[in-house]
């Protein structure tokens, strides 16, 4: 939800247990009210990857579920966004800013391991997976004005 210019992430249970049918559905929001939530992602287990800032600060990744719990920060070196939790649930694809460009990366959940896929003088964001979950489609700007933005495939992982 956006209140006020400032992006908030909740949930909302829509299988409804018989003794909660007379109230509804039930809303509950997951992200901090300090956060300033720009995009998410979900993958089969509950999890919830989403990119949020600070007042002020720079956009970082953080992780929560959809039950009631702590959100954990990911410590990263630079500012991210644009996380994609690939079908499979093995692959986190986000997009990472190197000085004033945006490239693409790609994590092995399992391992944590991370591995840089674009490092062009120009931005690679927005990535979404196929549903092989193994080549990503993003948004870049490379060979374009910025702002003028093309779709790009590449394989993430061999």
């Amino acid at each position: 939800r956006e209140s006020k210019g400032r992006g908030s992430l909740w949930v909302k249970e829509l299988q409804l247990r018989p003794r909660d049918a007379l109230r509804g559905p039930v809303e509950r929001q997951i992200s901090s009210p300090d956060l300033d939530v720009l995009e998410s992602a979900f993958n089969a287990s509950d999890g919830i990857v989403f990119s949020a800032r600070r007042r002020g600060g720079s956009p970082a990744l953080f992780l929560t579920s959809t039950e009631p719990g702590d959100v954990v920060p990911e410590s990263a070196p630079a500012p991210r966004r644009f996380p994609a939790i690939s079908a499979d649930g093995h692959w986190l694809a986000f997009s990472q800013r190197e000085g004033s460009n945006w490239q693409l990366w790609v994590r092995d959940l399992a391992t944590r391991t991370e591995r840089r896929l674009t490092g062009s003088d120009c931005n690679s964001t927005a990535p979404a997976w196929y549903p092989d979950s193994k080549y990503l489609v993003y948004s870049t700007d490379c060979a374009r004005s910025p702002g003028l933005t093309a779709l790009c495939r590449i394989e993430a992982v061999p």
